[in-house]
């Protein structure tokens, strides 16, 4: 039996200047991924130079998109989106189709 920190093949690189934008959410009573753990990736992705941003959004667990209020939700995200790309919803719809 292996003993020791978990071994992984994949190695994240947080410094990867091509990548694309990042969003980081968390819920203020996520006990899944907490605050402090989500901050800390943000602080990691955030050398980068990409754009690289965090929301924590007070009073929600890790099940952001579940239950009541879910809509304040997707318009954090999707006013995130519209900031990062430049493009309004309607934009983006209208492009995609």
């Amino acid at each position: 039996m292996r003993r020791g920190p978990p071994v992984s093949p994949a190695k994240l690189d947080y410094g990867k200047s091509d990548r694309a934008p990042l969003l980081i959410t968390v819920g203020e009573h996520d006990h899944t991924v907490p605050p402090k753990t989500a901050r800390a990736n943000f602080e990691k992705y955030g050398k980068s130079g990409t754009v690289t941003d965090f929301v924590e959004l007070p009073g929600r667990s890790h099940l952001l998109l579940a239950g009541e209020g879910w809509e304040e939700v997707a318009s954090t995200v999707a006013e995130w989106l519209e900031k990062v790309t430049g493009k309004t919803k309607t934009e983006t719809l209208t492009t995609a189709e």
